[in-house]
């Protein structure tokens, strides 16, 4: 796979600014389209599952391309696009007002520690495996 996201960064790098941005875009689109998948595939419940488990393996996918030195012009069309594309802060922090507006009091709380350190420790564990392999 890494191979694969080398390419298209090589590619995308001997093209024009604007056709850069254009394929850029249809490609983070997709990791866009990714995660609204995950939502219809998650279960309704108070607790926003789907958003919960998008973060959590966003955190980790990007802590292994951290772990795998992976750097510049990659690392942007990596991280920032795709990991960008398909994590969510802002569907995270409107999801904490709607739990706040209903009070929701509990579920908050293990929202926002799931989240929070979940993420962390997904993040952590992805870049250790990125390191390994």
């Amino acid at each position: 796979m890494q191979r694969q996201v080398i390419s298209l960064a090589e590619d995308l790098a001997g093209r024009r600014e604007n056709d850069w941005v254009c394929s850029g875009c249809f490609r983070w689109n997709g990791w866009s389209l990714s995660r609204f998948g995950v939502q219809k595939l998650m279960p309704q419940s108070v607790l926003p599952v789907a958003t919960l488990t998008v973060n959590i393996l966003g955190s980790f996918l990007l802590g292994w391309i951290v772990g795998q030195g992976i750097q510049g012009a990659l690392y942007l069309f990596t991280a920032t696009g795709f990991m960008g594309a398909f994590t969510t802060f802002s569907t995270l922090n409107v999801d904490l007002v709607k739990l706040i507006n209903s009070k929701e009091d509990k579920a908050l709380v293990v929202y926002v520690v799931s989240t929070y350190v979940g993420g962390i420790l997904s993040a952590a564990a992805g870049l250790v495996i990125g390191r390994l392999l």
